[in-house]
């Protein structure tokens, strides 16, 4: 199951016309998608602080009550451990809060769904990178791409079709 970023989610709060699109394409397609609990803080803390702290607050828990949460267990918590040592003796440190969903997401054996670019400095993570994060409408459709450990440099992979006419968001 997909776990989505919390770049991906914020981007379809701001109304990213291609992330509505591609979620959308994910939904139809009978994809059940997740985030975790990490990403439920970020958004619900970037919510609260923010000029409009009722309404944005209750954007993001409708958002985020569609999708599974995964958790924080045991076994994530080791897996960060892992991440952590492995990426500072590399000498490539990301945020805890990074080092956590990413161990989320592999202790779950899923994909990532980022704009992140540091994602990719974590071995064995599986990753699918969407680019780009403006909602020009002349702009070109953004493309999807995967990266797992057997295909790194990223490969392209197929666009989803387009989000059709029901016009239904996260």
């Amino acid at each position: 199951m997909p776990v989505l970023d919390t770049s991906i989610l914020i981007s379809l709060l701001k109304g990213d016309s291609d992330t509505t699109r591609k979620i959308g394409s994910l939904e139809e397609d009978g994809i059940r998608l997740s985030t975790t609990v990490i990403t439920a803080y970020e958004l619900l803390k970037g919510a609260r602080i923010s000029s409009k702290p009722e309404e944005n607050t209750m954007r993001v828990r409708d958002s985020i009550s569609r999708l599974q949460i995964l958790g924080l267990s045991l076994g994530a918590c080791e897996e960060a451990s892992r991440i952590y040592k492995d990426l500072k003796e590399r000498g490539r440190m990301i945020s805890e809060f990074d080092i956590l969903i990413a161990a989320i997401t592999k202790f779950s054996d899923d994909e990532l769904i980022t704009r992140d670019e540091h994602f990719k400095s974590i071995s064995r993570m599986r990753i699918i990178k969407w680019y780009g994060t403006c909602n020009h409408k002349r702009s070109p459709p953004l493309p999807m791409q995967r990266c797992t450990p057997a295909t790194r440099p990223i490969r392209e992979a197929a666009e989803p079709p387009s989000f059709g006419s029901s016009g239904r968001q996260l």
